[in-house]
């Protein structure tokens, strides 16, 4: 578990009700509450994980104010040594759509710096026109407009064990290059702080 606060990423400690961010003070918690709060006891509730390859995402429905976990199969069937991929008919299934558009993200745009974790987005492929995604809009109300919006319902899968000199065009290819592995784990709320900054603080020719 990250010991980083999700705010500034100095050493923190762990919120002491669900145990999925962490904090250096009382004013950087505060400060993370407004999207915290939405699903700080909801991860506390979710199910049983299924399997050993079920991994936790975040699902931001389309046209609803709350976002929800569920669990997604990251199955080992072509390489069983290596991280398995999202179930490509579960994304489906929460975007709504035959087809979808991922992106992966590092890059932390109000901190200028890169993440100690990445997350990936996957949504509509082509976006429905005009629909928006009312969930992400509460989760990023009291930081500001969502400026890189996805259209349509929008799931988040959480990335660990990216290597600290990873490099950007690294990350715009497919997440690692030379041989990297990309390991898809449990999405964490220290991740919904990186959704919602990338999402406020987005601006064009950013590299995520």
């Amino acid at each position: 578990m990250i010991r980083q606060c999700a705010v500034c990423w100095l050493p923190g400690t762990l919120c002491t009700q669900c145990k999925s961010a962490s904090y250096c003070s009382k004013t950087c918690q505060k400060a993370d509450w407004p999207s915290h709060q939405l699903l700080c006891k909801a991860i506390t509730r979710q199910g049983t994980r299924p399997t050993p390859a079920h991994k936790r995402a975040l699902y931001f429905p389309a046209e609803r104010r709350q976002p929800e976990f569920f669990w997604v199969e990251c199955p080992h069937d072509d390489y069983p040594d290596d991280p398995g991929m999202p179930d490509i008919l579960s994304i489906q299934a929460y975007v709504g759509a035959p087809h979808y558009a991922s992106e992966k993200v590092r890059l932390n745009p109000r901190l200028g710096r890169f993440s100690p974790r990445m997350v990936e987005f996957f949504g509509a492929n082509p976006m429905p026109k005009k629909m928006g995604n009312r969930s992400l809009r509460a989760a990023c109300k009291a930081y500001g407009s969502v400026r890189r919006g996805w259209e349509g319902p929008l799931v988040v899968l959480g990335i660990s064990a990216a290597p600290c000199d990873v490099t950007a065009d690294e990350i715009l290819g497919n997440g690692l290059a030379g041989g990297g592995i990309i390991n898809y784990d449990d999405i964490n709320l220290f991740d919904l702080r990186t959704i919602v900054d990338w999402s406020v603080w987005y601006s064009e020719g950013v590299v995520p």
